[in-house]
């Protein structure tokens, strides 16, 4: 965890640096601006009923990416969740998008990871904004990249309501 914790304050610190913000505040500001239009960006409406049962979660996660203009900005992080969650790029959704003609995008994204890797005795995956960047990986791993939210208390600056701070 201490490991974790350090390497997020030498990304903060390498960031602010990189972008020549001056303080901490000025860096938090941009990055809640990032992440108010990546928020923009998952609340657009989309048709997602390309995909299918066969739909592989890598061609899934390119659909989402590239359903939007400009592209989302979106990361997976593969090799965790194959380490931790058992699940791999080749892991078919296992549904049709029928449906799905007509959704918001985080709509999509959170049923695709639900269906994918919602439960069992297995790591759940679950997603984030973080710096304006969709983040998508366990549950567990997302906890170091949470950060408290002045506006909703107690709740964290991710997507999703505030009585479940991941999705």
């Amino acid at each position: 965890m201490k490991a974790t914790a350090s390497l997020m304050i030498a990304t903060v610190c390498l960031s602010v640096w990189l972008t020549g913000c001056s303080s901490m505040d000025a860096y938090y500001k941009a990055s809640e601006s990032r992440n108010a239009r990546t928020q923009k960006q998952l609340s657009r409406t989309v048709d997602l009923s390309k995909l299918e049962e066969d739909t592989t979660f890598e061609e899934a996660m390119e659909l989402f990416r590239n359903s939007v203009d400009p592209p989302l900005k979106m990361v997976v992080l593969w090799k965790e969740i194959s380490e931790n969650a058992f699940i791999e790029k080749n892991t078919a959704v296992g549904f049709s998008g029928e449906g799905l003609s007509s959704v918001p995008l985080r709509t999509g994204l959170k049923i695709v990871i639900e269906a994918i890797g919602g439960g069992g005795g297995l790591a759940q995956l679950g997603y984030v904004v973080y710096d304006g960047v969709v983040l998508v990986a366990s549950k567990d791993h997302l906890f170091s990249y949470m950060e408290p939210s002045e506006e909703e208390g107690d709740a964290f600056n991710v997507l999703g309501s505030s009585d479940e701070p991941w999705k």
